[in-house]
């Protein structure tokens, strides 16, 4: 998603032929402009899920609500990257909701109490899925970048 400058620590993770991002500058960019998850079985040695999300604290926030429709609900991988994000802030009653959000969606959070407020956009997530493990054959895997991107991820299926 992001390597925080050009080619990142201009390194890369060995076997992989991946760079290493660096670590976030100054001016409020710590640690959680970082998250990726990754998911396997360590019984099977197998690789079901990997994703990486970028936009300050709502980043991880964005990458759990992918994961979770996709992994745990089953929606499909490109549904659950277009569907509308929360992020709830810190020490508050308050949620910030994309402008994308359903009114019953939004009324069901307000009755429970909580201030939304309405942005256009929330973090930047990008995502493979092997619902039945990493295979040999074609069609097992299928990866999305978020429509909410600037067009500078590319996937192939």
């Amino acid at each position: 998603m992001t390597l925080n400058s050009l080619f990142g620590t201009g390194r890369i993770a060995p076997g992989t032929g991946i760079f290493l991002a660096s670590l976030p500058g100054t001016g409020g960019r710590g640690a959680t402009m970082l998250a990726p998850m990754l998911v396997t079985d360590d019984g099977t040695r197998q690789f079901y899920y990997a994703s990486t999300a970028s936009g300050g604290v709502a980043a991880p926030q964005a990458l759990i609500r992918v994961a979770a429709e996709a992994l745990l609900i089953g929606r499909p991988l490109a549904e659950a990257m277009a569907s509308a994000r929360i992020v709830a802030l810190p020490e508050s009653a308050n949620l910030l909701v994309e402008t994308r959000m359903s009114a019953g969606e939004a009324a069901a959070l307000r009755q429970r109490g909580y201030t939304l407020t309405t942005v256009p956009s929330i973090a930047q997530v990008n995502a493979i899925h092997c619902a039945e493990g990493l295979r040999n054959d074609e069609g097992g895997c299928v990866a999305v970048t978020d429509p909410r991107g600037f067009g500078l991820a590319v996937t192939t299926n």
